[in-house]
């Protein structure tokens, strides 16, 4: 029982911490399931704003992944096909990620 607790006090320390030091960061932590894969979905899919040559590619590969619910494959080719070096660098990415997303793609 101490350590349930524990865990719960120190959850809502870091959560304190990281409200504190973020600039329109949000994170939540609870004490329910942290989704993995979405996680790394989400992960993949954020990082095309850090890429100059992917401007304008994440809302589609949003949609394509979380509304429609295609696979990462399906997703990467439609969003990505007309950069073949971009296409293969997250293919990549998804490729490696597989064990962690659970069999999201082919």
């Amino acid at each position: 029982m101490a350590c349930r607790a524990y865990r719960g006090f120190l959850a809502a320390a870091v959560a304190a911490c990281l409200a504190v030091g973020s600039e329109g960061l949000t994170i939540t932590l609870s004490e329910g399931h942290f989704n993995r894969e979405s996680y790394v979905e989400n992960s993949i899919i954020g990082s095309l704003k850090n890429c100059p040559l992917c401007a304008g590619k994440e809302p589609c590969l949003l949609d394509c992944k979380q509304k429609e619910q295609k696979s990462w494959s399906e997703c990467l080719n439609r969003c990505l096909g007309d950069n073949p070096l971009l296409l293969e660098t997250f293919s990549s990415i998804v490729k490696s990620s597989e064990s962690r997303l659970h069999g999201f793609g082919s």
